[in-house]
């Protein structure tokens, strides 16, 4: 009873949590959206009639396509396709974004959520107490990259939720499945190119050859579906977006255009810098990974693919040209990874209380600060948080800094500042500063009751948050002394098996 109660709890608290905000547009979101209202609107796989908002965009055969995987756009035309049929094409700016805040919250909302119930069943099965469980699942999403990404339609959260199902299925934690395994990670990769050596590398977790043909048989349908877009798109069931995308995200001489060997500044910038550093923005999980390294978890199988898939996206981050990620915040393509980490934690938290605690409070301000500003913030600042997020946070504007006298004054407020709106490529490109259009591009549901960019709008989702975080949390402690001897979940299949 108490562990549904904490799953239910988790999932209602995380999903009031990422739908409050809403990141806005970029050319990310935008790249993907316009795949999605083309599927619904045109039943077309190009993008020409929309694409003048973004320039993440590939050519091929005198066409305009997302340069994405088309996993999210396809997820997301299921909530588009029921708005459409409702409401029909959006009419105007504003119910643009609508559409595309609508169908952020159905698919990255649901699907961060989902990673801390997830997260939940894996911190149960490896002995956590329910209270321990619960609040570690909050911290790992609230406290890292997983609670900005969830506000906005990147497809690094839902890839991430697949990703940690799928090694779930296969860990120990739910019942072990290998074909749903394959499927999991099939639809990671048909959302997300970068899972696809996590794919590859999940076959350490397979016990016998058929296991193995089993897992690579769940994966085959996303193989076939994302084979059938690129040869519908491009021309080749081998030819990705990446190979025709946009000649300025192109490096000469690089494999693919896009990776060459690891570069030492891109793997500083991506761990502990202030401008992308994953622990500089979640110290948490610096302790996870120690946990890791430490080898204190079982089996080891799954603590090697755990540091394993980290290791791989790191390296990978690492070759990228473009290894910033853009207009970001932290070290977007580790994001899959992040839900592997999370699982360590309680071991983290068990050697170093104190230091798990302040960490855990670190990686929460920053990321609520983060998360509530701006989830872009422009790739000119070099410390995004603390130059940025926090101060914008309290003082209500970017601090005026000579070298970008531009960034205080465009982006400008307590909340909220991303001014992109989902028709247009650039800020007020189509929109003038200080329009309708222009101060509802992001937002959070309490600027509904105090107004565009007020810092009081926060208040309700705070409140809301820390009254269900302590109300479970109190339920669950009258309820620890029928629990406190509950034996590992995964201990007690086994005897059953």
């Amino acid at each position: 009873m108490h562990d549904r109660v904490a799953q239910v709890a988790i999932f209602a608290t995380l999903l009031f949590s990422f739908a409050y905000f809403f990141g806005g547009s970029g050319f990310n979101q935008n790249a993907t959206f316009d795949l999605t209202r083309s599927l619904v609107e045109r039943q077309r796989l190009d993008i020409d009639a929309y694409a003048s908002n973004t320039a993440d965009v590939s050519f091929h055969d005198g066409h305009v396509y997302a340069n994405k995987a088309p996993g999210l756009a396809f997820a997301a035309a299921v909530p588009y396709a029921l708005f459409h049929t409702i409401h029909g094409v959006p009419r105007n700016t504003l119910e643009l974004n609508v559409a595309l805040y609508l169908c952020t919250v159905v698919i990255c909302g649901s699907s961060g959520a989902l990673i801390g119930v997830l997260l939940y069943r894996a911190l149960r099965s490896r002995g956590a107490t329910p209270v321990a469980a619960h609040s570690i699942a909050l911290i790992a999403c609230l406290g890292t990259p997983l609670f900005a990404y969830s506000t906005m339609l990147f497809a690094h959260v839902p890839s991430a939720m697949f990703v940690l199902l799928a090694f779930l299925l296969l860990d120990g934690t739910l019942e072990r499945r290998p074909v749903a395994a394959g499927a999991a990670m099939g639809a990671a990769t048909f959302i997300n190119y970068l899972c696809a050596p996590l794919a590859l590398l999940m076959l350490l977790l397979m016990r016998t050859r058929r296991e193995a043909l089993r897992y690579i048989a769940g994966g085959v349908p996303s193989a076939i579906a994302l084979a059938a877009y690129q040869l519908a798109a491009f021309g080749s069931p081998f030819r990705t977006s990446i190979a025709t995308m946009n000649p300025s995200f192109v490096e000469r001489g690089a494999v693919m255009g896009i990776f060459h060997l690891p570069r030492l500044d891109a793997l500083w910038g991506i761990t502990f810098s202030p401008f992308r550093g994953l622990f500089y923005l979640s110290p948490i999980l610096l302790l996870a990974v120690f946990a890791l390294v430490q080898r204190r978890l079982e089996p080891a199988c799954a603590n090697v693919f755990q540091l394993a898939s980290f290791v791989v996206l790191l390296i990978l981050n690492a070759s990228f040209n473009g290894w910033h990620g853009g207009y970001a915040v932290g070290p977007r393509y580790l994001v899959p990874a992040i839900p592997l980490l999370a699982i360590a934690l309680p071991a983290a938290a068990a050697r170093a209380r104190l230091l798990f605690l302040a960490a855990a409070a670190i990686s929460i301000f920053f990321n609520v600060a983060v998360t509530a500003v701006d989830p872009q913030p422009p790739d000119i600042l070099r410390d995004p948080i603390l130059g940025y997020a926090v101060p914008a946070l309290l003082a209500g504007s970017a601090p005026n800094d000579p070298a970008v006298p531009w960034i205080a004054a465009l982006y400008t407020g307590h909340t909220s500042t991303n001014r992109v709106a989902a028709d247009e490529i650039l800020p007020f490109k189509r929109h003038a500063p200080g329009s309708t259009e222009s101060e509802w591009a992001s937002f959070n549901l309490g600027e509904l009751v105090f107004g565009p960019g007020a810092l009081a709008s926060i208040l309700p989702w705070l409140l809301v948050t820390a009254a269900a975080w302590l109300t479970t949390r109190a339920f669950l402690l009258r309820s620890l002394p029928a629990t406190r001897t509950t034996p590992d979940m995964r201990t007690e299949r086994s005897r059953s098996a």
